[in-house]
């Protein structure tokens, strides 16, 4: 049974992600994974560099995207906390879609 990291992170995710993609490329291949995906913080900056690394390296690339969706409109500043936020990866067509809700504390 093989297993696939479908929510990762990148250079590109900034505050978010610190690994390079050549790197995540070279685990993946070392550890036997048939494919690696990513996932950045609302761009797809790294989407080239992925896909060209992974395919090189025999693998398949998942491109893919996190993003934060407002519940009402993002110019709407009142009542807030009453409307919590979520957030999505979204990936290629025939794709699992991960969303789960976020929620203020304090």
């Amino acid at each position: 049974m093989s297993f696939v990291h479908l929510h990762t992170h990148s250079e590109y995710s900034l505050l978010d992600g610190a690994s390079r993609i050549s790197e995540m490329v070279r685990v993946a291949v070392e550890t036997g994974m048939p494919a690696i995906a990513l996932t950045d913080h609302g761009v797809l900056y790294g989407a080239v560099d992925l896909y060209l690394q992974a395919r090189a390296a025999g693998i398949n690339p998942i491109i893919g995207q996190e993003v934060y969706v407002a519940t009402r409109s993002r110019h709407q500043k009142e009542g807030r906390a009453a409307w919590p936020t979520s957030r999505a990866t979204i990936t290629g067509p025939g794709s699992t879609r991960h969303c789960s809700p976020s929620t203020r504390r304090g």
